[in-house]
């Protein structure tokens, strides 16, 4: 096999846009999803010609300290992490009693914040931002 080390020539029309930056080539491509439920889209400041700037706060699907904008005092933060106990730690608790482990092996849930509800609270405020639920899908 013989390499050159010229490149492919041009072909005109190929890669041509019509004069217009971001084009789709494939027409066949579907629009992107909507976002998820919970995504907050809050509007921000004006800009010149009175048009508005949207800004999206993510969502808290962790368990771990999230950087955000609290938007209940509008202050960039990270929020407080606290663990606390649920319907799911119950359910978990119920469950464990029912296949035997009664004599105190039931109550373990309640010794593993894994097993328990996660509340995001502003540090600078003490609001409550979100609280992720144990056993919630």
């Amino acid at each position: 096999m013989k390499m050159t080390s010229t490149p492919p020539p041009y072909k005109p029309g190929a890669y041509d846009t019509g004069g217009q930056f971001g084009t789709q080539f494939n027409s066949n491509i579907p629009p992107p999803p909507p976002p998820p439920p919970g995504f907050v889209a809050t509007a921000g400041p004006t800009v010149p010609g009175g048009h508005f700037v949207v800004t999206q706060q993510p969502l808290i699907k962790q368990k771990i300290p999230t950087s955000m904008v609290c938007p209940h005092c509008n202050t960039n933060i990270v929020t407080a992490c606290k663990a606390k106990v649920g319907v799911g730690t119950y359910v978990v608790c119920g469950i464990l009693a029912a296949v035997g482990c009664w004599l105190g092996c039931c109550l373990i849930p309640f010794c593993i914040d894994d097993c328990k509800d996660v509340v995001h609270d502003c540090p600078s405020c003490h609001r409550t931002l979100h609280v992720n639920k144990f056993l919630d899908g």
